[in-house]
């Protein structure tokens, strides 16, 4: 029998401290490519190429509009097949240590393994101070990468995120008064459970990652559901627009002076199967 589940990928990290006394830190992995922000309909992404065509490995940070946490991606070449989740860390040098979850699986098509988690500003922040970032994941990826130019490279990314949220129809003006987004009342692991996975799509053997942005007025109340990203399931959208509109109320964005206001939570749901 095959396991349900599903995952809400408003993955927050921050840091840990590094090497044990006595111990020497790795010398950080160099670039092999550089910086390049990609537009999408759905997010923004900045990746950069650590490996070579035979062994790919490229790191990449998304970004979407009115949120204040950012993905942090590793992807790598890999035939593996399993799924994996867990807590690691996310550690720009000489910082306080902090859990950062995450997700493993490997894309059907290309070989490549995708392993995702998230942080905080701050730690793209100080990891462009201190030109690195290290990455260690339990049974994923152990790596300090270097990061010239993280700065610069993540002004363009948060330009490209202004520019994506001025084509879903909010003025950059508009989405700049967010000084903290909306965010669901209660953890969306428990808005969902595995029993919502649809049966038609458990009997298609489907899965998938939609990404979603759910309007929410000043009061914290749902008022649509859009799919930015869809699965290619019919009955997996349909089922995470339906259980959002129904279960989630949220505290509302607000602007710098603590007034509430209208405006956008995005965050991405996996529909997976294992077994």
């Amino acid at each position: 029998m095959r396991t349900n589940h599903f995952c809400a990928l408003a993955l927050i990290a921050s840091s840990l401290s590094c090497a044990a006394k006595g111990t020497e830190p790795p010398a950080p992995l160099q670039p092999t490519g550089k910086w390049v922000v990609d537009y999408a309909a759905d997010q923004c992404i900045l990746s950069r190429d650590y490996g070579t065509q035979a062994r790919p490995l490229t790191l990449v940070f998304e970004k979407v509009p009115l949120t204040s946490s950012v993905g942090l991606n590793v992807i790598e070449g890999s035939r593996r097949a399993d799924m994996n989740s867990g807590k690691g860390r996310i550690d720009p040098a000489g910082d306080d240590p902090k859990p950062a979850n995450f997700l493993a699986y490997t894309v059907a098509k290309g070989d490549l393994r995708m392993i995702s988690s998230g942080v905080d500003r701050s730690v793209v922040r100080n990891a462009a101070r201190d030109g690195q970032i290290a990455i260690d994941l339990p049974g994923e990826v152990d790596e300090v990468f270097a990061v010239p130019n993280l700065a610069a490279a993540f002004a363009a990314l948060d330009d490209c995120a202004l520019d994506l949220g001025r084509s879903w129809g909010i003025p950059i003006e508009q989405q700049k008064l967010v000084a903290s987004p909306p965010a669901p009342s209660e953890p969306l692991n428990k808005v969902f459970s595995p029993d919502d996975y649809p049966a038609v799509a458990q009997r298609a053997d489907e899965m998938g990652r939609i990404k979603v942005r759910v309007a929410v007025d000043a009061n914290g109340k749902p008022t649509s559901c859009t799919l930015s990203r869809a699965s290619g399931s019919k009955s997996l959208d349909e089922a995470t627009c339906r259980i959002l509109m129904k279960r989630t109320q949220y505290v509302p964005a607000r602007d710098a002076q603590g007034h509430p206001l209208a405006s956008y939570f995005v965050t991405t749901v996996a529909w997976l199967l294992e077994g």
